[in-house]
């Protein structure tokens, strides 16, 4: 699809709104998937990414780098203390650690909602009594039943909390304390050009530090991935084969930038994403055939692991044929996974007619589409 008014759709950045004009009608069977980048910058950052690529009659090499990394000694809207920065040395890579008591001595004031510290000291009470030492105290939802407070009611000043006792209410007395971060990639790939195909080696390293501030756990930071692929194209009178395979393997601590695979691949292999932080292994192999450019006919099998939870093989039978001014196209595609939560077995198929005429403003178009799916699972 193209993004314009008069094109497919239209983006309004302010809202994040996407809208689909007349040009592009939904359907109930469509599949809608938006993909989108964000960032809260809390510290100063650079970015910095190059390419190298030298190129001869057959062989082809290129080196590719990213780096963005946050300065952890120039916090733009924040203000850490030397106890804050400690916590953050403390915690390593776990983002549950990178909590700080969020109670701050203050003044009486009608207009703020306070507390003061119970008798023993370990929780906070509201009170409204000038004499005591109160405290400002920002509260910070974990979920149900995961915190401590839970909202006691609500003024016109704001809402007030009460102690609930350990995983009695949903909100903790702590504050998220923002960590700077390092992301790296390097990618090596390199083709080599046969008479009639091609094979090739591409390998990336990637450095992904979420706490500059700590050292703690930096053998979780490097992660790996490579692939090896190749095909070879044989022709005979009217008919043209090309097989095809590629073979890929991503560490379980390799950190994906953007996204590696067709939009819809976590469904068709039934995962709840595309990387799940296991080590992942995927053997694809292919052969097209082609018959005087007007029928074609391609089978391809897909065998993807993820370490110590999911095995699937997926086939796939693609084809389509040209008879006059009807070409015909379908697809048939059978999944077979084993989970740990569940295996499954997954058929889809789909075939469409589609009729050209000599319209000058375009080919006028009839199809006709048939699509039967079924799925069996058992736990």
């Amino acid at each position: 699809m193209k993004r314009g008014e008069n094109q497919d759709y239209t983006i309004n950045y302010n809202t994040g709104e996407v809208t689909f004009t007349s040009f592009r009608p939904i359907f109930q069977q469509n599949f809608i998937t938006i993909s989108y980048n964000y960032a809260n910058r809390n510290y100063s950052r650079y970015l910095f990414t190059g390419k190298l690529e030298h190129q001869r009659e057959k062989f082809k090499v290129g080196l590719n780098w990213f780096m963005e990394n946050d300065n952890k000694n120039a916090p733009l809207s924040l203000s850490l203390s030397k106890e804050d920065e400690q916590i953050l040395a403390e915690a390593g890579n776990d983002p549950n650690l990178m909590y700080a008591p969020s109670g701050v001595v203050t003044e009486y004031d009608v207009n703020k909602i306070l507390y003061r510290l119970n008798p023993a000291g370990n929780f906070y009470e509201f009170s409204t009594d000038p004499s005591l030492t109160l405290y400002q105290v920002s509260f910070t939802y974990f979920g149900a039943n995961q915190g401590d407070y839970k909202i006691a009611q609500t003024t016109n000043n704001g809402r007030v909390f009460e102690y609930a006792g350990p995983n009695g209410g949903d909100y903790r007395a702590v504050r998220k304390l923002p960590s700077p971060q390092k992301s790296q990639v390097y990618s090596l790939n390199s083709e080599y050009l046969l008479n009639e195909g091609k094979i090739g080696a591409d390998i990336s390293l990637s450095n992904y530090d979420v706490n500059l501030f700590s050292s703690k756990d930096s053998d979780q930071n490097i992660g790996y991935a490579w692939r090896v692929f190749g095909n070879k194209s044989f022709t005979k009178n009217s008919w043209k084969g090309t097989p095809s395979f590629e073979y890929q393997y991503i560490d379980k601590q390799f950190h994906i930038l953007d996204r590696i695979n067709d939009v819809e691949f976590s469904r068709d292999f039934n995962l709840t994403q595309e990387f799940n932080k296991k080590t992942q292994n995927r053997f694809i192999f292919s052969f097209l055939n082609k018959w005087n450019n007007k029928s074609t006919l391609n089978y391809r099998i897909n065998y993807l692991d993820e370490q110590n939870s999911y095995k699937g093989i997926k086939n796939d039978l693609d084809f389509g044929w040209i008879t006059g001014k009807f070409f015909t196209k379908g697809n048939l595609s059978y999944l077979s996974t084993n989970a740990t939560l569940q295996d499954t077995k997954f058929i889809r198929g789909g075939i469409s007619t589609e009729f050209t005429g000599k319209k000058e403003a375009g080919p006028s178009e009839v199809a006709w589409n048939i699509t039967r799916r079924s799925i069996m699972t058992r736990n």
